[in-house]
């Protein structure tokens, strides 16, 4: 069983999405287990302003993508 953690963040939708004009695209894929995620930057000068993603897997990678991207935005 999951903790409590990792089912809180992997069901955060606050990062959830696609940035249409992203300045980077990063894509990653796990082929041993199927999960998925695209992450969206958005950046001004080389700082982080916004950071989206979109993709499935399970609740450690969702749960993980939340917990980087709100560590990384605002950093260079």
């Amino acid at each position: 069983m999951y903790s409590e953690f990792i089912m809180d963040y992997s069901k955060l939708r606050k990062f959830h999405g696609k940035i249409e004009n992203a300045h980077k695209v990063e894509e990653g894929k796990n082929l041993s287990c199927g999960d998925e995620v695209t992450l969206y930057f958005l950046f001004d000068g080389d700082r982080i302003v916004d950071v989206k993603f979109e993709g499935h897997g399970c609740a450690i990678s969702q749960a993980s993508t939340n917990v980087m991207i709100e560590q990384i935005i605002g950093k260079t």
